[in-house]
């Protein structure tokens, strides 16, 4: 038996979610949450996790203490709240929050009890919740915060899932004061997930015979403009032949490898989904039993109706329930886009990674229930992070560096026991201004099949988490 005690005074929402969002992912023991000690019925044999600003007195046998920091404080939801930089670090992982009362070397480990003033409650809190965004206020033409302006890309951990490595320390806390502890797993016998998945911007690129012109005019590419006009009246005449529709191409390849992906799709862009051409489409997702969800265009992610109206059109096209979804552009605002989704919902939004920088976000590698700041609440909506999109490393890298920064991320998600979300669009396999990109995407499959991960769509991953959770 666990029970947490904590002294939060007007927090309790807030820190009992970062609690059971971080304990809930290690073990599946009954464990109490409780105000006061007061109200906690603590047994002789069981571990007491105590949070506040001070060590006040419990008769227990084992505890850790968590000496609570400034973010719920009065300055809570203002600018002045914001993280101290630099950053402190233990063993090179950085303390987003520390608490009021200085630890020796940050940790204190006896027979016993353990003290530490690393606040990984409120450090998680602040990632898991996007609390800088909400605060700060710059953002790009989009309307997107961006990663460069993120204290992960400034404090140089943006490459490293900082919530995971919170849980792992506490794991290792309780372990150390209860040796035979076992933790819970997560994805039955295998030791990670990959949860790939890819946005149907387009079904076809050679739309119009712009892109041959452009190769003429803009880039002065003769070849790759006469290339481009043979492949525009080749396409004119079996749109099979377009590089962009190619799902068919994509499935047999993720399928060889044993992969299961999810397809993001428009309900307002260039193609029409309930079009004879995108049909077919479809139906070639469904015989591979992969996902099929929603990709809200620009301008859906602050507006009920606009999400809406595209949800129920979606729906109206496969004529079941539309469970997830990805924002086109990544275009996302916390916690008012979860809201929206929650209140249509969608079981789970697959969107909160940057669009400049690849990397985490949210700081984690797990599928995590949402908070909302605003209406200080759990959500009954499941987030998927994404850590690298195609396009991002195509603006940042070349081919070779680009499956090298994979590797480096599949790694990582492996070593945490997390989930590796990839998301290449349909686009990806054009040779004209993706060259190179066929070979990338199945070197990165080949690598994940030698890794053995579970291979997992948004929706399955939300339904994981919410078994996590048991009754929401």
């Amino acid at each position: 038996m666990i029970n947490f005690i904590y002294s939060g005074e007007g927090f309790n929402k807030q820190i009992e979610y970062s609690f059971r969002t971080i304990i809930n992912f290690l073990t599946d023991e009954n464990y109490e949450v409780a105000v006061n000690k007061s109200e906690a019925s603590i047994t002789n044999d069981g571990l007491v996790i105590t949070y506040g600003e001070r060590y006040f007195d419990v008769e227990c046998s084992k505890r850790i203490h968590i000496y609570q920091s400034r973010l719920f404080g009065k300055d809570y939801l203002k600018p002045c709240s914001l993280p101290e930089k630099p950053l402190k670090r233990y063993r090179n992982i950085p303390v987003v929050y520390s608490g009021k009362t200085g630890v020796e070397n940050r940790v204190m480990m006896q027979a016993d009890t353990i003290r530490t003033d690393i606040d990984i409650l409120a450090s998680a809190f602040f990632m898991l919740t996007r609390y800088e965004e909400y605060l700060l206020q710059q953002r790009d033409n989009y309307n997107r915060f961006k990663g460069s302006d993120s204290l992960a890309y400034e404090e140089r951990f943006i490459g490293s899932p900082i919530v995971n490595q919170y849980i792992e320390l506490l794991w290792e806390w309780i372990k150390h004061l209860y040796p035979k502890a076992e933790r819970r797993t997560l994805w039955g016998d295998r030791s990670f997930a990959a949860f790939i998945s890819h946005d149907i911007d387009h079904i076809r690129k050679f739309r119009t015979i712009y892109p041959a012109a452009r190769y003429f005019l803009l880039e002065q590419d003769i070849s790759k403009g006469c290339r481009a006009g043979i492949d525009f009246i080749r396409s004119l005449l079996n749109i099979e032949n377009d590089p962009a529709y190619c799902l068919d191409t994509i499935c047999r390849l993720e399928s060889r490898y044993g992969f299961r992906s999810s397809f993001y799709w428009m309900t307002s862009s260039s193609y029409r989904m309930d079009s004879r051409h995108a049909g077919k489409l479809l139906e070639i997702i469904r015989a591979f039993e992969g996902e099929i969800g929603l990709h809200p265009n620009t301008g859906t992610y602050n507006c009920l109706e606009k999400l809406a109206a595209e949800k129920s059109k979606m729906e109206k096209v496969l004529g079941y329930r539309v469970e997830g979804c990805r924002h086109h552009y990544l275009q996302v605002s916390a916690p008012l886009t979860w809201r929206i989704q929650e209140q249509l919902g969608l079981k789970y939004d697959a969107s909160f990674g940057f669009h400049d920088i690849e990397g985490y976000r949210c700081g984690i590698c797990y599928p995590y229930r949402a908070f909302d700041l605003e209406e200080n609440r759990m959500l009954n909506l499941v987030e998927v992070p994404l850590v690298i999109m195609d396009t991002t490393l195509n603006a940042r890298y070349n081919a070779a560096q680009s499956i090298e920064v994979i590797k480096q991320h599949i790694d990582t998600c492996r070593m945490y026991k997390g989930i590796i979300s990839l998301l290449w669009h349909n686009d990806a396999l054009d040779s004209y201004d993706w060259d190179g990109w066929n070979r990338i995407i199945e070197e990165a499959l080949q690598y994940l099949h030698k890794l053995e991960p579970l291979s997992i769509t948004g929706c399955q991953a939300a339904n994981t988490l919410k078994q996590l959770w048991g009754k929401w």
